[in-house]
């Protein structure tokens, strides 16, 4: 079985080797195959094409992928799926690395077995060297590996957004398959950088114009399982816990970067009209509430929340909740 790893890489030159080595470092069994295929989102820093001819000296097969104009990391890595040849593919960023020499084993042992989907844990390297573990979750690419098979089948592509678009994606895929594999063993390790390609400005990014991007692609999200005859009753459960993602970000935004708020909520109602009010009588107090606690649960606050939830819904839209 092949399995195909996907560096998106975007003026990478600085890390890129990092996320190599941890690909070269790999132990498979004989009959497996490892393809890297490091996708050149237009850099301004140069060719991969000398770097990928010294990991081939090294024993890796790798190949480079130059786009001719920067479309971000989902489009990179639409790229790398399109051109992959291989049964399944993982995505690795080029700041990052595989969490350790068995994580592509890990992957290739349970797509043998037939699952859409192989998920193991991540750890998250904060600038303050903290680690942070994510288990299984629906959110990043990373720790994640995709049956070319079960991609293509139900045709999923990467929408054209720069900012949030992996959660859109892996929303689509959590509503189409239950065909899932966890395994609670460290897959990944994600150097999260204030400072990376699309994480400049952080605080901005977080609660300015990549937070809006996450509400465009919640809207996105909902129109393709629409389109795709997801039963009414998942796409409720997805629109709760969107639904309350937002309000607990608002509450952070509201505290860290009061400037933004505005048009934060301007997005946010517009996501209400386009995407809630066609399933409003569905989203009972008993289903929102439900949405409430989930990510409540998993929502770590850096503020003491300054609206109630039932003011934050009246905000954004509801005039009233069944």
């Amino acid at each position: 079985m092949q399995i195909d790893v996907i560096i998106p890489a975007y003026n990478a030159h600085e890390t890129i080797d990092k996320a190599l080595a941890s690909i070269a470092m790999q132990k498979i069994d004989p009959e497996d195959e490892i393809q890297v295929i490091i996708v050149n989102d237009a850099s301004t820093d140069g060719s991969y094409h000398d770097c990928a001819r010294y990991w081939a000296a090294l024993g890796l097969n790798i190949g480079v992928l130059d786009r001719k104009e920067n479309g971000g990391c989902g489009q990179a890595r639409q790229s790398g799926i399109d051109a992959g040849s291989g049964d399944c593919f993982t995505c690795l960023d080029a700041d990052d690395v595989l969490g350790s020499p068995f994580a592509l084993r890990v992957f290739l042992d349970g797509m043998k077995l037939g699952y859409d989907l192989v998920m193991g844990q991540f750890v998250e390297e904060t600038e303050k060297k903290t680690m942070v573990p994510h288990g299984a979750n629906y959110v990043w690419m990373h720790g994640k590996c995709y049956s070319y098979k079960f991609v293509r089948e139900h045709d999923l592509k990467f929408n054209l957004s720069r900012y949030n678009e992996d959660v859109a994606f892996n929303s689509i895929v959590h509503n189409i398959t239950e065909n899932v594999l966890y395994v609670p063993q460290t897959v990944y390790i994600w150097h999260n950088r204030a400072d990376s390609t699309v994480r400049g400005k952080h605080d901005h990014y977080c609660h300015g114009y990549g937070w809006r991007a996450f509400i465009e692609n919640m809207g996105w999200t909902e129109e393709e399982l629409r389109k795709r005859g997801v039963e009414e009753e998942k796409i409720l459960t997805f629109l709760s816990q969107a639904i309350a993602r937002m309000y607990w970000n608002s509450q952070d935004g509201h505290e860290i970067l009061p400037e933004e708020e505005e048009a934060n909520f301007a997005a946010m109602r517009v996501f209400f009209i386009n995407s809630i009010q066609p399933h409003a009588d569905g989203l009972t107090k008993e289903k929102l509430r439900e949405g409430y606690f989930k990510v409540a649960a998993e929502t770590p606050m850096t503020s003491v929340p300054y609206m109630t939830f039932e003011d934050f819904l009246r905000k954004i839209g509801f005039s009233e909740v069944k």
